[in-house]
C-alpha cells in the first residue's frame, strides 16, 4: 500500500497541498537549483558609464529607424561605444529588426547626433548621408 505522500501526489504532476510549507521550502529551493539568473550577464553589468543627458530622444531614432526597414522589431539598445573613430568613446543606440522575409537588419545611430552610423543585413538607404570616419 502506498503511503499518503504518495497517494497524494501521484497521478498530478504539480499538486501542493495548501498547507504544506515544506513543500513550498523546496520548490523555492528546486527553482533556485535551475539556475536563474541571480546577477545581471557580463554584458549588461553596469561599469559605471551613463548616457549623457542630450541623446536624441528614441522615440526619434525609431521614427527613422522604421523609414529605413520594415518588420518587427526585436531589439533596442543603447550602449557606449569605446571604439569609435576619435577613439573617445560614444553613446549609440543599435536597434534590430526582422524583416518580412526572415532577415535580420541592425542599424546604429550615434546617440548624441542621431546620425546613422552603421546598417548590416541591408543595403544603405538612398538619400542618407553616409557617416565621415
Amino acid at each position: 500500500m502506498k503511503d499518503s505522500w504518495a497517494r497524494a501526489y501521484t497521478g498530478a504532476m504539480f499538486r501542493v497541498r495548501p498547507s504544506s510549507s515544506v513543500w513550498l521550502v523546496m520548490l523555492a529551493l528546486a527553482l533556485s537549483a535551475v539556475g536563474l539568473p541571480s546577477r545581471v550577464a557580463a554584458d549588461d553589468a553596469d561599469d559605471g558609464a551613463r548616457p549623457p543627458r542630450d541623446v536624441v530622444p528614441l522615440s526619434t531614432i525609431l521614427a527613422s529607424a522604421r523609414r529605413i526597414v520594415t518588420g518587427k522589431m526585436i531589439e533596442v539598445e543603447l550602449e557606449f561605444d569605446v571604439d569609435s573613430p576619435t577613439g573617445a568613446g560614444r553613446w549609440i543606440y543599435e536597434i534590430e529588426f526582422l524583416t518580412p522575409d526572415g532577415r535580420i537588419v541592425e542599424l546604429e545611430y550615434d546617440a548624441r547626433t542621431g546620425q546613422l552610423l552603421e546598417i548590416d543585413g541591408a543595403p544603405w538607404p538612398a538619400g542618407v548621408p553616409r557617416p565621415a570616419n
